[in-house]
């Protein structure tokens, strides 16, 4: 029975269009969502963007991991909540409007980034959230994690200007972040509108 699907749709036999009810989103990435299977992938073909290893650094091996799903914004021109909107609904405690922004701890990102260097030899990692830069607690937790392994990373993340506080470049700098990029969609407000 194509119902008891989560979130499909489909014709029935009078080409009607049918869906089924959204799943609740995952809640607890550390418990519910496993790590990648990187030991299935030919990890030495992935290479970095060439700026991403400005000054002679080999692009190869690279890794790309998220720490975080969703955004607190409500960015208009914005499609990072798209996915996640039919299951905010069916989510315990969330209301209209809601947007959710999920963690994985520092701790399991601290030991898949190990993991990436120490198994595979990794080096050069793009944190692949669409808003790395915005939860103190969450982006300096991950810093002492990288910091604490000793794990040399060439790092770079996804921010916005605002959400960068005081004392956090020189931590995201020491963990092993090169670069940031910043939203900075345009200066004119008639092109922002």
């Amino acid at each position: 029975d194509w119902s008891m699907v989560r979130d499909l749709m489909w014709l029935d036999e009078d080409a009607v269009l049918c869906s089924s009810p959204s799943a609740p989103l995952v809640t607890d990435l550390d418990v519910d969502v496993g790590g990648p299977a990187w030991d299935l992938l030919p990890m030495d073909r992935y290479r970095a963007h060439n700026w991403h290893c400005f000054g002679g650094l080999d692009r190869a091996p690279y890794a790309a991991i998220y720490t975080t799903l969703g955004c607190v914004f409500k960015c208009e021109f914005c499609c990072i909540q798209a996915p996640f909107k039919s299951g905010e609904a069916a989510t315990a405690g969330h209301g209209p409007g809601v947007n959710s922004y999920r963690f994985w701890s520092p701790k399991r990102v601290g030991e898949e980034l190990e993991r990436l260097a120490n198994v595979h030899g990794v080096r050069n990692v793009k944190i692949a959230d669409e808003m790395f830069v915005l939860n103190r607690r969450h982006v300096e937790g991950i810093c002492d994690e990288i910091i604490a392994r000793q794990l040399d990373l060439n790092l770079w993340a996804y921010s916005r200007v605002d959400t960068i506080k005081d004392g956090m470049l020189d931590k995201l700098r020491r963990a092993g972040f090169s670069w940031l990029a910043l939203g900075i969609e345009a200066a004119d407000p008639v092109v922002r509108n």
